[in-house]
């Protein structure tokens, strides 16, 4: 944990360094306010490529921060905000931010409260963005209406190559639209959806995808629907 005045001292300093190219403040509690301010650092470094925030208590108001510095950056390729408290609101502002943004190319959003609400807007995102190559939004709270938006996107976008969809509530019927989704040529080469509640139907679905050249990693580890997350 760092205190506040560090992590204005920090950003302060970020938004001056020439060298420095990477970060990680995980788990040291920074919360909105520190993702604030880290956010204004920024909109004027033109260094730093990875940011790591994970386990820090920021929320929707710290998401929309970041959003609003990513819109502005230039340099950053890879942030990692996951064990946070972003929900739909964060997402939806984390997306807007996507659809302007040309040099992201990670987004780690693991282990937030993101639902179906939140994954819809990531995936209009998706269909305007032509950076980003990597997706990690498991252990939220998504289900078969999400995995739709993502199907959806996943028709169009040709640039993402990983999605992790793993633990969340994805079924059958979600299983079903990745399949289909997939079947459509894209630069997707690795989809992980382990430990979601697919049952026999979603699995045939989903061993259909090793006809898919292109599909070079895919992780369909089938627990029992009665196994707790």
């Amino acid at each position: 944990m760092i205190s506040d005045h560090d992590v204005r001292s920090l950003s302060e300093d970020l938004k001056v360094n020439k060298v420095l190219t990477s970060l990680s403040v995980g788990r040291t509690n920074i919360g909105d306010g520190g993702s604030a301010r880290l956010s204004e650092a920024l909109k004027l470094n033109n260094t730093l490529t990875s940011l790591v925030l994970w386990e820090n208590n920021i929320g929707d108001g710290g998401a929309a921060h970041l959003s609003e510095a990513l819109k502005l950056n230039s340099t950053l390729t890879s942030l990692d905000v996951s064990r946070n408290n972003i929900g739909d609101d964060g997402a939806a502002n984390l997306s807007e931010a996507l659809k302007v943004n040309n040099t992201l190319t990670s987004l780690v959003l693991w282990e937030n409260n993101i639902d179906d609400s939140g994954v819809a807007h990531l995936s209009e995102a998706l269909k305007l963005n032509r950076t980003l190559t990597s997706l990690q939004v498991s252990w939220n709270n998504i289900d078969c209406s999400g995995a739709v938006y993502l199907s959806e996107a996943l028709k169009v976008n040709r640039t993402l190559a990983i999605l992790d969809v793993s633990i969340n509530n994805i079924s059958d019927g979600g299983a079903a639209h990745l399949s289909e989704a997939l079947k459509v040529k894209g630069k997707l080469t690795s989809l992980n959806k382990s430990k979601d509640n697919i049952g026999d139907s979603g699995v045939c679905d989903l061993i259909g995808l090793d006809s898919q050249r292109h599909i070079r990693h895919f992780s369909r580890r089938v627990f029992p629907r009665s196994e707790e997350r």
